[in-house]
């Protein structure tokens, strides 16, 4: 496999377990998550709250689990585009 594919094969793991997490996190849930229950699995997934609330909107919107894979980082972020 070259470096490209085993990026993409740790990239795809690493998806993979978030939203085995997430998916534990919500459950059947009909109430809100508690504050300590988001800080529980944003810690065991190595992000922060804020991170972890933004991959459950994603969750809820799409449910795949595609939505946890990194997006693409721009060349040109932060700078001033001429």
């Amino acid at each position: 496999m070259n470096d490209e594919g085993a990026r993409k094969e740790r990239e795809w793991e690493v998806a993979c377990r978030r939203e085995d997490a997430i998916r534990a996190l919500i459950g059947q849930r009909t109430s809100v998550l508690s504050a300590n229950e988001v800080e529980e699995a944003a810690l065991k997934l190595g992000i922060s709250r804020a991170t972890l609330y933004r991959m459950l909107r994603l969750y809820r919107d799409t449910g795949t689990v595609s939505s946890f894979l990194p997006r693409a980082v721009r060349e040109d972020h932060g700078t001033d585009a001429k």
